[in-house]
């Protein structure tokens, strides 16, 4: 068999569509999700397909426009975390979190109330430039830490990276210097 490597730097269609598959379905999800939280918060704000579908839902002229323009924001801050999650690498986050708002953009021009029309308020196109920059933002400072950490590196020998008095690999790489070889370290500047 051959070896199976994790993230190989091959082109693979069908984990793309499956992450663009996943984040959308966790987009809306969590967006409906927190709009029927807000509807127990605030019972007179009705939940309907309006609220996430339609531009006009959107805004900052009345208190139900600025509940969903805040629920969006709180949305793109849980979909960098999905983004760390899902996909993992920095490189990835803006075609992902601009990949979530391209669709949103499509899925809201072909709502039955605005059938065929393109959103016409500023305020959904800044909202949602916005809601993209933080999830990029945000999901490329998580995936760059998560890559970022620091990688534990064993000695390699056949006992694990240790020698049999107990000293450390370093200690034991040091043995294998050639003899021209200055060794620098701890132990040597004694």
């Amino acid at each position: 068999m051959g070896t199976v490597r994790f993230r190989s730097s091959s082109f693979d269609p069908k984990l793309l569509i499956a992450q663009i598959i996943s984040m959308q379905c966790l987009y809306y999800v969590c967006l409906c999700t927190m709009l029927l939280m807000m509807c127990l918060i605030f019972p007179d704000h009705g939940v309907t397909l309006q609220h996430v579908l339609s531009y006009d839902a959107i805004g900052v002229s009345n208190v139900s426009e600025r509940v969903n323009s805040s629920i969006f924001v709180i949305n793109s801050l849980l979909m960098a975390i999905t983004i760390w999650l899902l996909v993992g690498r920095s490189k990835l986050c803006t075609d992902f979190s601009f990949t979530l708002l391209f669709y949103h953009w499509i899925l809201s021009t072909l709502y039955p109330s605005s059938w065929a029309s393109i959103p016409s308020k500023w305020s959904w196109y800044c909202l949602h430039l916005v809601c993209a920059l933080l999830t990029t933002v945000l999901a490329e400072y998580l995936c760059m830490r998560t890559e970022l950490r620091a990688v534990p590196i064993s000695g390699g020998g056949a006992n694990g990276g240790s020698s049999s008095n107990g000293s450390t690999a370093t200690s034991s790489a040091t043995n294998s210097l050639p003899n021209d070889a200055i060794p620098i370290n701890a132990e040597s500047q004694v």
